[in-house]
């Protein structure tokens, strides 16, 4: 059975239109880093508004496992929740790590008196956030080398 050549073109055509709508509505923080970063002004994660997104977002940075994919998805990542606005002030502890993973205690005397201090890495880079309670009150990013 022989299909017609212009019937396979029409399958293509639409296929390609598929690929290229999809591609079209999947957010650039969402995109898979190419192993160049976006960094240089450039933010990507700070244009988010779907929760879901990042949420998704959140899932990438914590199954990553390669040095350069995992620090691209954290610098996004910070873009939305750090450099464009520091919106981590005041979150809970719970709602922080649904999109960072547990914190990893920064100072083995917290909660002997002193405030419990948890950081993240993603590469070559640290976010550092001290908390009074549940809710954070302080936060810094420092850039690795």
């Amino acid at each position: 059975m022989k299909i017609p050549l212009i019937k396979i073109a029409a399958v293509l055509l639409w296929v390609g239109a598929i690929h290229a709508y999809a591609a079209s509505v999947t957010p650039a923080a969402l995109v898979p880093p190419d192993s160049g970063s976006h960094r240089g002004g450039k933010m990507v994660g700070d244009k988010l508004t779907n929760p879901d997104d990042l949420l998704a977002l959140g899932k990438l940075f914590q199954q990553s496992k390669d040095l350069e994919t995992r620090q691209e998805y954290f610098l996004r990542l910070l873009d939305y929740f750090w450099f464009s606005k520091k919106r981590l002030i005041g979150m809970k502890r719970a709602e922080i790590e649904k999109y960072f993973g547990p914190g990893v205690p920064d100072d083995p005397q917290a909660g002997m008196g002193m405030p419990l201090q948890l950081k993240w890495g993603g590469g070559r880079d640290i976010l550092v956030i001290v908390f009074e309670g549940d809710v954070a009150k302080q936060a810094g990013y420092i850039m690795g080398f």
